[in-house]
């Protein structure tokens, strides 16, 4: 706990300002805080003014404060020990002194020496205690232990600086000496591994299988659970272990528990601001490309104000909903019971043209312009939304560059190293662009009725888990017809492998070892 946990503190007008900041910033390293209500007030003792010094108000000097932080350890308020001990030392010698006279006058003849080293002693006490006193009424401390109370506080702020930069270089220094930063600080996470789950979440699960009797990994991977949430938990832990190397490298590491959690928190942060990132992006993007359809959106779509997106305008909130009417946009509007909109209704952003077919729901799912353009957005590059072609159809359009023309930029994909469409990628980019049409101030797990946890779980699901091998080879010719449109030939060798076995090479040399 720090030393000044609880202590909300409030600076006496009577301190001088250079003192104040001196206070002021050794209250708010050690835990303090001057936001109300106030619980003491830092003074000069006897300085402070009746407004200042309210009756639930504690009345602290600055020599209190220097003191606790000295000795690690909040002193008491009021009088310091050795001037308790002084006063206390003071009354001694007088009542020793006047029962010398009341009670036995001649033990004054005949010891006569022994009284007067009580009278000097008494005399040597009052005098230290006259020339004390003001020191300590006004918390005013001596030149010289001044001097050494500035210098230990500056050592122990320094202190403090360096022990948060050595965790942070030694966390630093466990992948390796070549790490991208994108990579290690967590921004694939939110993108390729899990939408809201933090990273000691996803670790703790694989120690609870490690626990259960899991020697390794593979083990592990055998151990499904009754609970599809510890499942899915540990499937994300697949996932980071696969594009955060960094953490791979970390959690395989013997590091202390403070250096993870330094870690962890790292991680979580920048994992966050990428998700950040991506929303502020689509949100101005996305009313750029609805404002280019014909006829324009009327009202219009703005850019940065929010307010009248969603339900409360007839283009987004038939993106929305797959059954969005003008008949029901009151009820829908009014949360009806019979037309609420939550994750387990398809948007119809999702579908091609935006047409979802009761008969047929799988039709043309996930082929929808703005979810495309959307992903690319996020994982290519903004100017690759206006190409109506695959990418491909760029090296046959677009002039060549010549030797001398090199690119100083990389999209996101490429620096994540993700070179096949990832069905993560897919439930990100839907969860983002389903939050860049509504009305949402605000990043929240559930939106009104709407929960983006379950709908990003239901399209992983989906696309992750088919359940027959129909369903699967849908699947596979869905995430080709992505690859193809968003990377062309770039990567084809990555996200359609040729069967070596079965082509013509092959052929030959099973013929001739058979002959």
């Amino acid at each position: 706990m720090a030393l000044f946990s609880g202590v909300h503190y409030v600076l006496s007008s009577s301190i001088q300002a250079e003192w104040r900041r001196g206070l002021s910033g050794l209250l708010d390293l050690h835990g303090a805080t001057s936001t109300p209500p106030h619980t003491h007030l830092i003074a000069l003792a006897g300085s402070h003014t009746q407004s200042e010094h309210q009756g639930s108000l504690h009345v602290v000097s600055g020599m209190w404060v220097q003191r606790s932080v000295v000795l690690g350890k909040r002193q008491l308020r009021g009088v310091p020990g050795y001037a308790n001990a002084l006063v206390l030392g003071v009354g001694f010698q007088m009542l020793l002194v006047f029962g010398y006279a009341k009670l036995n006058p001649f033990v004054i003849h005949t010891y006569l020496g022994l009284c007067l080293r009580s009278a000097l002693s008494l005399a040597y006490l009052t005098t230290v205690l006259a020339l004390t006193s003001p020191l300590m009424k006004h918390g005013v401390v001596p030149a010289q232990e001044q001097q050494k109370l500035s210098i230990l506080l500056a050592l122990k702020r320094r202190i403090a600086a360096l022990e948060e930069e050595n965790a942070d270089l030694r966390v630093r220094g466990l992948p390796g000496k070549k790490c991208e930063s994108d990579v290690y600080y967590g921004r694939p996470i939110r993108r390729l591994v899990c939408l809201t789950e933090c990273v000691e979440d996803l670790a703790a699960e694989f120690d609870r299988r490690i626990g259960l009797g899991a020697t390794n990994e593979s083990d592990a991977d055998t151990m499904d659970s009754n609970d599809p949430d510890e499942n899915r938990r540990y499937r994300s832990f697949k996932k980071l272990m696969i594009w955060c190397p960094s953490a791979r490298k970390l959690l395989r590491s013997s590091a202390e528990h403070e250096v993870l959690a330094f870690a962890y928190s790292k991680l979580n942060e920048s994992s966050d601001g990428a998700r950040g990132d991506d929303s502020a992006g689509l949100k101005c993007a996305v009313a750029d490309w609805l404002m280019e359809g014909t006829p324009a959106p009327n009202p219009a779509i703005h850019k940065r104000d929010k307010s009248g997106r969603g339900f409360y305008h007839n283009v987004t909130g038939r993106l929305m909903a797959n059954l969005y009417l003008q008949s029901v946009r009151a009820s829908i509007r009014d949360y009806h019971p019979d037309f609420r909109i939550t994750a387990w209704s398809w948007p119809s952003f999702l579908y091609k043209d935006g047409c979802y077919d009761p008969q047929n729901p799988t039709k043309d799912l996930f082929k929808g312009e703005l979810l495309v353009k959307a992903f690319k957005r996020v994982f290519t590059s903004p100017s690759s939304t206006d190409e109506e072609q695959p990418v491909d159809s760029v090296a046959r359009s677009a002039p060549r560059r010549n030797s001398g023309e090199r690119r100083t930029r990389r999209d996101v994909s490429t620096l994540l190293n993700m070179r096949s469409i990832q069905p993560r990628a897919i439930a990100y980019v839907s969860v983002q662009l389903r939050f860049a049409l509504s009305s949402s101030g605000s990043w929240r797990i559930i939106d009104d009725e709407f929960n983006n946890q379950e709908f990003y779980d239901n399209i992983v699901d989906y696309l992750e888990l088919p359940p027959t091998p129909e369903a699967a080879k849908e699947v596979d010719d869905l995430l080709l017809w992505w690859n193809q449109g968003v990377f062309g030939r770039k990567y084809v060798s990555d996200y359609r492998p040729q069967q070596a076995n079965q082509m013509s090479v092959a052929m030959t040399l099973a013929k001739r070892r058979r002959l």
